[in-house]
């Protein structure tokens, strides 16, 4: 018999988030945060428009006899997608940059291919080694940690921020949005992606070499010295609108005959599978309750509809679920038996490495004594 989950009143958040708490009401505090928190920080209506006009100002001001106003990171996902299809309408002169880490699906190739060519925006795609990301990849398998996606992500993440730095482009926009990104527990979320520290010394433990011809961006550079100097400013321009994911879907279908992947971040192989299956697997919940919660808690969704959702297995059959594993243990280059050894083994924790973040953590205090933006800081981490 499968285990019983006390569910929210409002939303789809259960107990299956370890921290979650209710109200009288039976109402989960992802709900009453977002109701006395993110809802503030989402400009809608003329307030929005007000200050996307100010960020669209500054970025045009400083992009001006620059061959671009800001850069993007592309991943072909449904936030960045229409985040290049908004800048374009606001006239922004956007750099996209995309990172092939070996695994992207064929549909994400071809709306990267669609948005770019039909919006007339430059496209740069940095192919990473895969000798190297597949080691890279496999021993943050074999760790078993929570955040299968640092790999990806902070190989992403690095190329983009990397460039921006080496061509001085300080505007860096950003497809977070409290819309579609508003419930997810910290014990869900995992491991911080951009720490080299932390990527260094997973890769060390399992392969007894340093890392090399792998896209690395220095965790104290970025979380340290760029936050208080301004080297970057991350814009988060979906936060100025009324965003919606469906509405979003239809005018990029429209407009760049954009494909739809049938969940969030499915544009790459890897992250649906770790979404998908090594999360129920492994640690035990189901990513997709926290990304459908949002939708409900933002409204963008009604809570029966969410509820419908799942209800569904995520696959549709074992056959599919089989061919998934196939894949997967292919492409890292590991036999299905030792694949399922790697399943059954206990995971380990970002205790278990060297990492930035546990010394950051214990900065913190004396940051935020020193430094007003030393809030900023502290959202890494709480």
């Amino acid at each position: 018999m499968s285990k019983q989950y006390r569910i929210c009143s409002r939303c789809v958040m259960d107990s299956s988030d370890p921290d979650i708490t209710f109200n009288e009401q039976g109402v989960c505090n992802w709900c009453t945060r977002y109701d006395n928190e993110l809802s503030k920080l989402w400009l809608k209506g003329e307030a929005g428009k007000a200050r996307l006009d100010e960020w669209v100002k500054e970025i045009k001001d400083f992009g001006k006899d620059k061959e671009y106003d800001c850069i993007l990171g592309l991943s072909g996902g449904i936030d960045s997608s229409y985040l290049a299809y908004l800048g374009t309408k606001l006239g922004l002169r956007m750099l996209a940059v995309h990172v092939d880490a070996g695994w992207n699906s064929e549909l994400a190739v071809q709306n990267i291919q669609n948005i770019c060519s039909k919006l007339k925006i430059d496209l740069i795609t940095e192919v990473v080694d895969w000798s190297v990301m597949r080691k890279v990849q496999l021993a943050f398998f074999r760790s078993g940690m929570v955040n299968q996606d640092v790999p990806q992500d902070h190989a992403f993440f690095a190329a983009l921020y990397n460039y921006a730095r080496k061509n001085k482009i300080k505007y860096v926009l950003n497809g977070y949005n409290i819309a579609t990104e508003n419930s997810l527990p910290l014990t869900w979320r995992g491991e911080y992606a951009m720490d080299d520290i932390l990527v260094r010394s997973v890769y060390k433990r399992y392969f007894k070499k340093r890392l090399k011809n792998f896209p690395l961006l220095n965790y104290w550079n970025f979380n340290m010295t760029n936050i208080f100097s301004k080297e970057y400013v991350i814009v988060d321009l979906l936060n100025c609108i009324d965003f919606s994911k469906e509405e979003a879907l239809k005018t990029l279908a429209k407009e760049v005959d954009y494909k739809d992947y049938g969940g969030k971040h499915n544009e790459s192989r890897f992250t649906k599978f770790h979404q998908n299956y090594f999360l129920v697997r492994k640690h035990g919940f189901e990513k997709r309750r926290a990304h459908i919660a949002s939708l409900v808690i933002s409204g963008l969704l009604e809570r029966d509809k969410a509820r419908e959702i799942l209800s569904k297995p995520i696959y549709n059959n074992l056959q599919e679920e089989k061919e998934e594993v196939e894949y997967i243990a292919k492409k890292l280059g590991i036999s299905e038996e030792e694949f399922h050894q790697i399943m059954a083994a206990p995971a380990l924790t970002i205790d278990d490495f060297k990492s930035g973040q546990k010394m950051h953590k214990k900065l913190l205090p004396y940051l935020n004594s020193f430094f007003k933006a030393g809030s900023k800081v502290k959202r890494l981490f709480k």
